[in-house]
């Protein structure tokens, strides 16, 4: 029979992911060869695209079985272990983040898997390891050189095309060292734009090579930021335009219609019949953009050679728009071409207007073509920075606010919402929906933090509570700072917290627990003096004094090996005292009887001293009494009494020794310290009711002791 699972209908039922429970199926060779479904959730057909899975085997349900999974399924039943793995399932077309656990210690074989489809991620990763390649392949083409820059601007550092790392020493002070003085104030300012706007730095500038011969480059450069959208260096690459600029020099002083277009260092300007809509001219960056001459392009048949570079889902709307530009409409639309030399996909935004004659008839349409394949890459970096940074947001548990300080609106993170007890979106952010939340006895202390930070244009850094309407508390660390504009006014703030209750409570409790210890070691040292002074007393020599002083030294070791051991309002029972103190008997513990409920718990004051005393009562059992004669039985029964005197359990125990032959008329020899902390110190010292005698045939001892209650355990 199939077993099958309930699931959690508020957790499990409602996940995005994929959950499942497996029975692993193994060969005679102890390999798993198949598995069947015993339970799944809603979200298991979506993410598997398995329907009517539950009782069935994959190998029913699959024409392929992955080995890889079976292993790793396999592993998890026989180790017991669980583990997360990235898995390839060819059959399906999709990869999976699997957690693999064992849900039951006796079902060896059966398996929760929670899965989730990241096929989307897994392509998004080959699709950036391929943008790599071809960034790669940009640079080490053509007359292009690398270069990283320092967050300032100041320090160059050359870069070796191939492995885009540095080759040589950095080069300090770059712009004063490789740019004509004439131009160095421009590129400076350019590069300081750059750097202040944090965007794409571009620019056409005179270079000083060997021997002072100048060359034109053209420099691009844009930011590489880390996860928090830091800048933490440039990375460009300089084009040798030289022999660019001497044409665009000769086509201005022979062509003065196309001078304003020639001038354009990095777009493509071009023009077209608007009948036949052939080119008639086209720029130099075309070929540094197509990969073609322009020579080539302007050859043959050349709008369909250049249709045919466009990317085939943008030939249709490509079309229609240089149709629009030749019924006289201006025209701006972006589209993909694949470069013909080296398969390097460029996006590229041409924006095209009609040319007409005095008729106003469209004889030409002109163009001009950007290529913002940079920006584009650019703009995808920074919604993966952003991504990354919300997922880090959700991880962390970070409540972030940024408050424009001037008009009062003020933006919260999800988490924000739900640390101050709101449901995300339930309000408008704003200071007094933070402040309501606020508990009441911090409200000032904190106010009076946020003025002080505001005023000294110092950082705010507080841990406070907030009062949920449940009635609910928590702990809250807040860390903010404000933003100010040239005058010295407040204009933003922003800032991030993060939930410390449990960090608080951990506190709480040790500062509980160390009160404790030391409470004990205080008692502990006071048994250890009171012992070490009656010891010393009834001791006839230091020979003497060592035994018995060790031997209640190791009593009162037990006992606190039985505390140490407890967790948080846990108790010693009495079962474990006496049989701490029995199975301490050097064997004669065959010779001991003993009956009683189990789990009578101790209050952690009376279990030093009544530990003591049954340890005085053994030794001297084993010296004199019971234990040390070759007839003798020790019987050691309790009993709780649930409602005692004081309207408090008791507990009663009874040691009682048969079999011993007494001396006449006088009580064994050493019971003298053992009695007088029965008879005086337990009823002094814990509320204890004690009887001490002696028998014709051995020792009867009878203690009772209140013990802890229900709400003491609690």
């Amino acid at each position: 029979m199939t077993m099958k699972y309930k699931l959690d209908e508020t957790v499990l039922e409602d996940l995005d992911k994929g959950f499942c429970v497996l029975e692993v199926l193994f060969d005679p060779d102890e390999q798993a060869n198949d598995y069947r479904f015993l339970t799944t959730n809603a979200a298991f057909e979506r993410q598997s695209g398995l329907a009517n899975a539950e009782g069935a085997c994959i190998s029913a349900l699959s024409a392929r079985v992955e080995q890889e999974w079976l292993d790793a399924f396999g592993r998890v039943a026989k180790s017991g272990r669980a583990e997360r793995f990235e898995l390839h399932a060819p059959s399906f077309g999709r990869w999976y983040d699997a957690y693999a656990f064992p849900v039951s210690t006796v079902l060896r074989h059966h398996v929760g898997v929670l899965f989730n489809n990241i096929t989307g991620r897994k392509e998004q990763e080959a699709r950036l390891r391929r943008s790599r390649e071809v960034f790669k392949a940009l640079v080490t083409a053509g007359t292009y050189s690398a270069f990283r820059m320092s967050t300032d601007g100041r320090i160059m550092y050359p870069v070796d095309s191939e492995s885009l790392e540095r080759t040589a020493d950095p080069i300090v002070d770059w712009i004063d060292k490789l740019i004509p003085s004439e131009s160095r104030a421009h590129v400076r300012a350019a590069v300081d734009e750059a750097i202040a706007t944090k965007s794409r730095f571009e620019l056409e500038h005179p270079v000083l090579f060997a021997g002072d011969k100048q060359r034109w480059v053209l420099s691009r450069a844009v930011p590489v930021m880390d996860a928090q959208g830091t800048i933490t260096e440039w990375f460009g690459v300089g084009t040798d335009i030289t022999e660019r600029r001497k044409v665009e020099e000769a086509l201005r002083k022979s062509e003065e219609r196309l001078r304003q277009f020639a001038q354009a260092s990095s777009n493509i300007l071009w023009m077209r019949d608007a009948d036949t809509l052939q080119w008639t001219y086209l720029s130099p960056a075309f070929e540094r953009i197509y990969g073609l001459s322009c020579q080539e392009a302007l050859c043959a048949d050349n709008p369909r050679a250049w249709l045919e570079l466009v990317e085939p889902d943008d030939r249709a709307r490509v079309s229609a728009a240089i149709q629009r530009a030749r019924e006289g409409e201006r025209i701006t639309f972006e589209y993909r071409v694949r470069r013909p030399r080296d398969g390097e996909l460029r996006w590229l935004r041409d924006t095209g207007f009609p040319i007409t004659e005095e008729a106003g008839k469209v004889v030409l349409i002109g163009g001009i073509g950007q290529d913002v394949t940079e920006i584009r890459r650019a703009q995808e970096r920074l919604e993966a920075s952003e991504e990354r940074l919300r997922a880090s947001v959700e991880v962390g548990r970070l409540g972030l606010w940024d408050w424009n300080v001037r008009t009062g609106a003020i933006h919260w993170s999800d988490e924000h919402f739900r640390m101050q007890g709101y449901e995300v979106g339930e309000v408008m952010p704003s200071y007094e929906a933070w402040k309501t939340r606020v508990h009441p006895d911090d409200r000032e202390r904190l106010e009076h933090e946020l003025h002080r930070a505001r005023e000294t244009q110092g950082e705010f850094v507080a841990e406070f509570r907030t009062l949920h309407p449940d009635g609910t508390v928590r702990w809250l660390n807040g860390r903010g700072r404000f933003f100010y504009d040239v005058a010295g006014q407040p204009v933003r703030m922003i800032g991030a917290m993060i939930d410390t209750t449990e960090r608080r409570e951990l506190e709480d409790r040790q500062r509980v627990l160390v009160a404790e210890l030391q409470h004990r070691t205080r008692n502990l040292m006071g048994i250890i003096r009171a012992v070490a002074d009656k010891t010393v007393l009834a001791s006839s020599g230091l020979p003497d004094f060592r035994s018995r002083f060790r031997g209640r030294l190791d009593a009162l070791a037990r006992v606190q090996g039985l505390l140490s051991r407890l967790k948080e309002h846990d108790r010693v029972t009495f079962d474990e005292l006496i049989c701490s103190e029995i199975t301490a008997m050097n064997g004669e513990a065959s010779r001991v009887r003993l009956s009683g409920p189990k789990g009578v718990r101790l209050r952690s004051s009376t279990v030093q001293m009544l530990a003591m005393a049954l340890h005085e009562l053994a030794t001297n059992a084993l010296k004199y009494g019971a234990l040390g004669q070759p007839d003798g039985q020790l019987t050691i029964t309790w009993t709780l009494e649930e409602n005692g005197a004081g309207s408090r359990p008791w507990l009663h125990v009874e040691w009682r020794e048969t079999g011993v032959e007494m001396p006449p008329d006088t009580a064994p020899r050493g019971a003298g310290q053992g009695r007088e902390l029965i008879e005086n110190a337990l009823p002094y010292q814990l509320g204890a009711k004690t009887r001490y005698s002696f028998t014709p045939d051995g020792l009867h001892c009878v203690i009772s002791v209140p013990v802890s209650t229900a709400a003491e355990a609690a």
